[in-house]
């Protein structure tokens, strides 16, 4: 289980709809807090990204969420999702 406020190194895929074939997926590693993670994550779903460059019409995806400083047990896709929907809860986003 990840602690809340700890930073850890995480690894992160995003899939979104591209004009363009096999250009749809981009990664990010962070050296950041769970909750930071979840609200730059966030911040992709509701305002597109700026590299590469999609809209956030373009229904940003995560495939997956590891860890890495936990390489066997690292996968932290479920309790980045939740913290998403938290955040989505708090500011009065309709969760879908």
């Amino acid at each position: 289980m990840i602690c809340r406020s700890k930073r850890y190194r995480f690894l992160v895929g995003i899939e979104y709809e591209s004009p363009y074939d096999n250009q749809g997926y981009f990664d990010i590693d962070r050296t950041v807090t769970i909750a930071e993670l979840a609200e730059e994550i966030l911040g992709f779903m509701r305002n597109g990204h700026h590299y590469p460059i999609f809209p956030s019409s373009a229904n940003p995806t995560i495939l997956f969420a590891w860890d890495l400083s936990d390489p066997e047990n690292g996968d932290c896709y479920h309790e980045l999702v939740e913290i998403i929907k938290l955040l989505k809860k708090q500011n009065g986003v309709k969760i879908v």
